[in-house]
This record gives C-alpha cells, sequence and structure tokens, in this order.
C-alpha cells in the first residue's frame, strides 16, 4: 500500500493527473441603480412617477437586462420608469426595483412613498342649504395643484342646523375639522372626513356649560379655547404628546384679571408665536394667553395664563392695543417670517370715531409671561373710501399683501418699503359681478411645487373661486383673473358661512384667517 501511495503521488507530480473538466468565465457588468428619493409623499388621487437611473459597469453591453418593481413584495410593474398609482392610504409603502441582467444576477434599489388622504390639504366650506348644514370640499391635488370638489357630503345624512364656523385641531400628522353649529357641535376625522366626536363630549359630562352654547374656537395643540355665546372662554391643555382628545375642556370659564372680560374673537396665528390672541370686546383690548407648540413639554404650569403686553416707544398715533379707547378692531390677522418662534406680527384694520380706516401693524416678541412691541406701523388705510364694516379681509401669509372686497371686486394692497418708509399700493385684482361675502387664504408654500399661495372667495350666490396670490400673478392686475384662477364652482353650494383651509397636521400647519 506504501508503495502504490508514492506511485500516485508521483504520478500528479509529474502531470500525469489530467483536469479534464471544462469551464465558462462570464464577465459580469455590474449595474448601480440611482436616481431614486429616499421618499415621496402623494395624494391617493395622484400618480408618483420615477425615473431610475442606470450606470453600467460595461457601458457598451446593456443589452438582456430585465426589470420588476414589487410594492411591499407584490410585483406591479417590468417597465424601468414607473408610474405609481396608489390604492390605499399609507404612511410608508415600500416599493423595490430589481434589475436583471441575463445571467439572472439581479440589482435591487428601494424607495419609500408616503400616500396621503385626499382630504389631507383643501378647502373646507361650511354653507346651510334648505335649512341644513352643507358640508363640502375642495382637495388640493400634491402633484398638480389643481382642485377637486367633494360636494354635498353628508346630504344623505345632514350634519345639523345653524351652521356658525369651522375650525381644525392637529396634532402631528393626525387632524380633525370642527364644525360648529347651534344644533350641536362635532368633529370630522381628518383623513376620512366621517363623524369623530360631538363636542359635547369634549365636556366632563357630556354637556356644555350651563346656559352656554359654543359658537367657534381655535386649537393651538397645547391651549384649545372654545368661545362660547357669554363671551367666555373655555380652554383645556394638552399634556400628552401625539393624541387628540386626551383631555376634557374646562365647565367654568377661563380666568381673566380685569372685570368685564368679554371675548368677541379668536385671532387665530401660528402656533409657533406661543401665543393665542383674542379680542376683548368687553375692554377693547387685545388679550392673549399662552399656548405651546408641542404638548408634553414641561410648561403645563404656565400654560394658558394671560400675556402682558409691553408696548414700548410706541409713537404718536398709534392705538393702543391694551386700551384702543373710540377705535374699533374691525380686522386682525398675523404672518410671520420662516423658522421664527415666541414672534407674533400682527396687522390690524382700525375704524375710527370719524369712520377713516386705518392699517395698524407691529412685532411682538414674547419671553415667559411678557410680550414686548416693537416695530410700530400706524397710517390711513388705501382703502378708504371703499371698505364698509361688512368688507371681508384676508392677509397674504408673508404680511405682503392684504385683500379686501367691496360688493364683488377684490382689491389687493401691497405694503412696500421704500426709503425706510412703508407705503400702501392699491390695486383691483377682479371683478366676480356679484357679492364677495368671505376671503381666506390658503398657505401653499408648504408645497412650493404647486405654485405658491392661493386666495379662496365665497360669493354670495354659492359659488366659490380660487385664485393664485403670488407676485407674478398680483403684478399683472389686469390679467389677474386669467393668469391666476385656479377654480371655480360650478354649482350653488348655498350660503356660505365659513371656509377653512386644511394643512393636514401640525408638521404642515399655518393660522387661518377666515373672519
Amino acid at each position: 500500500m506504501k508503495n502504490i501511495a508514492c506511485i500516485l503521488a508521483a504520478c500528479l507530480a509529474a502531470g500525469c493527473y489530467e483536469d479534464k473538466g471544462h469551464y465558462d468565465y462570464v464577465e459580469i457588468n455590474e449595474v448601480t441603480i440611482g436616481g431614486l428619493p429616499s421618499q415621496t409623499t402623494i395624494t391617493l388621487v395622484d400618480t408618483a412617477r420615477f425615473f431610475p437611473e442606470l450606470t453600467f459597469a460595461n457601458p457598451a453591453d446593456t443589452a438582456g437586462f430585465t426589470f420588476l418593481w414589487r410594492e411591499n413584495s407584490h410585483d406591479i410593474s417590468t417597465e424601468l420608469n414607473l408610474a405609481y398609482v396608489p390604492t390605499y392610504i399609507n404612511n410608508n409603502i415600500t416599493l423595490e426595483l430589481y434589475v436583471k441582467d441575463r445571467h439572472g444576477i439581479a440589482y435591487r434599489a428601494t424607495t419609500s412613498v408616503r400616500v396621503d388622504s385626499p382630504y389631507k390639504y383643501g378647502f373646507a366650506l361650511l354653507a346651510e342649504k334648505e335649512g341644513k348644514t352643507a358640508f363640502h370640499f375642495l382637495g388640493r391635488s400634491n402633484e398638480t395643484g389643481r382642485y377637486t370638489p367633494y360636494l354635498d357630503m353628508f346630504a344623505a345624512d345632514p350634519l345639523g342646523a345653524g351652521p356658525l364656523a369651522l375650525a381644525t385641531s392637529t396634532v402631528n400628522s393626525l387632524d380633525e375639522i370642527i364644525i360648529f353649529q347651534q344644533s350641536g357641535s362635532l368633529s370630522l376625522n381628518g383623513q376620512n372626513l366621517e363623524r369623530a366626536v360631538l363636542l359635547s363630549d369634549e365636556f366632563s359630562g357630556g354637556a356644555y356649560p350651563a346656559g352656554v352654547n359654543i359658537i367657534s374656537g381655535y386649537y393651538n395643540m397645547g391651549v384649545d379655547a372654545l368661545l362660547g355665546d357669554d363671551g367666555n372662554l373655555y380652554v383645556r391643555v394638552n399634556p400628552v404628546s401625539g393624541v387628540l382628545h386626551a383631555t376634557y375642556f374646562m365647565n367654568m370659564p377661563h380666568y381673566f384679571a380685569r372685570p368685564g372680560t368679554r371675548v368677541g374673537r379668536i385671532i387665530p396665528t401660528h402656533p409657533y408665536t406661543f401665543s393665542l390672541w383674542t379680542h376683548d370686546e368687553g375692554n377693547n383690548r387685545l388679550l392673549a394667553i399662552t399656548s405651546e407648540t408641542y404638548p408634553g413639554n414641561n410648561n403645563i404650569a404656565t400654560m394658558g395664563a394671560e400675556l402682558t403686553i409691553n408696548e414700548g416707544a410706541a409713537p404718536a398715533g398709534f392705538t393702543s392695543v391694551n386700551n384702543m379707547g373710540a377705535d374699533r378692531l374691525v380686522y386682525a390677522a398675523d404672518h410671520r417670517a420662516l423658522n421664527t418662534q415666541n414672534i407674533t406680527n400682527l396687522r390690524n384694520i382700525l375704524k375710527k370715531t370719524d369712520g377713516s380706516y386705518e392699517v395698524q401693524s407691529f412685532t411682538v416678541s414674547r419671553s415667559g409671561l411678557n410680550l414686548t412691541m416693537s416695530a410700530w406701523i400706524q397710517q390711513p388705510f388705501a382703502g378708504n373710501g371703499l371698505v364698509t364694516d361688512n368688507t371681508p379681509y384676508a392677509l397674504r401669509s408673508d404680511g405682503k399683501y392684504i385683500f379686501f372686497a367691496v360688493g364683488g371686486k377684490l382689491y389687493s394692497v401691497e405694503f412696500r418699503v421704500i426709503n425706510g418708509i412703508e407705503q400702501q399700493f392699491l390695486q383691483e385684482v377682479h371683478d366676480f359681478g356679484t357679492d364677495i361675502t368671505l376671503l381666506t387664504r390658503a398657505d401653499n408654500s408648504i408645497d412650493p411645487d404647486v405654485g405658491g399661495e392661493a386666495l379662496g372667495v365665497a360669493l354670495a350666490t354659492g359659488k366659490f373661486c380660487i385664485i393664485m396670490v403670488t407676485d407674478p400673478v398680483l403684478l399683472d392686475p389686469t390679467n389677474a383673473w386669467q393668469n391666476g384662477k385656479v377654480f371655480e364652482s360650478a354649482a350653488n353650494l348655498g350660503r356660505i358661512v365659513s371656509v377653512l383651509w386644511k394643512y393636514g397636521g401640525s408638521n404642515s400647519r399655518f393660522t387661518n384667517d377666515s373672519w
């Protein structure tokens, strides 16, 4: 045996062993997949389009490749470029692209799609038709900026009667629309616009405070405030992050130290102001209470407290907001610069005792429970001689333009600083031919691809129109309607009572200012 082993070893060493196997050596053309975003957000009615960019190790040999797209592990397409039409709402849908060569070697890339409700962004319209509350929604497409009308959504099962106002409640990506009406207020789920909660159930015992009807409100995530027809605020502090309806509203009026306080209206401001503003018509003053952008931030002890407004060295002729005297507040709204907190910028329209109107603006910075005013400006309003006590207004979210309507005519006033002095420029934007009853801004800057900010215009005939109010549109007033028109309803929507811009969650929240 030992000799045989030696002979075998010698043969191998001398080349006696011959390997007669056959091998094919394949040159792999490696592929790199690029051009896919990490995440895309669209609404359910939109189409997401993906154009992958393939880079080949050997660009001269690109034949024989096949493609496969999968949605959460289900095959959906064999084309390289994908037009993805979602079929359901989901915060995270994974799309996978497989690129396979003729040898069966596959390369993989993924992208994530968030599919929002078709009701996430748009105008909510509260109207009265045939003695009942009517609700309409104009959903804005993220892809095109166009509006899809969803009309008379509760025609078969009316919400109630005596419509009064709209408000919105948001936490993170959750939101609701609150409908205030004489017959009993309620909220709608912001995702599917189905009934969610009766407002009376938001009070302990399932009933409003005795003898009080709630007529409007403003939800600011940290402090929510309801306005009763008795002129009192009823508030709740939400200490739970990311949850709606975590606590009850107080059954007793919110306490204010100044005697005779009677809130006539809430002035909605951006939540980053950390303040909730109202007009105390009992004392003819502006009244602000603390609020916070995010619940659960350990400021519960001060949330809801009244803020002290220090007006500083206001110039002569500037109407004190702590005591407006004989001046009457006609309109107020805020505007804001991006990425600012604890700052409130207000523009007010005041009616003077001689019947003229002035426009007032200022900035307020918050520190603790104190507000310090600066940048005081007050001057005759360019709309003098046109505006009346019934004039509707809206302020563009950057404060550069204020819009108002007289009869069927829509006007804009541009505020422009020239040589350090703010000046006003009045323009007629469009004549709608019938009385304009409400104006409401829509801050489309949350999605700049759809063309900027829009303005909702409600008409006495029950029609509703939307016009873009970007600088290029407004600087060409002769053609503003032709250039800026986005939507015009064909049907009579009823007597439009309130209009709300729905922004779909606190992540994209801005101010609604429809009065």
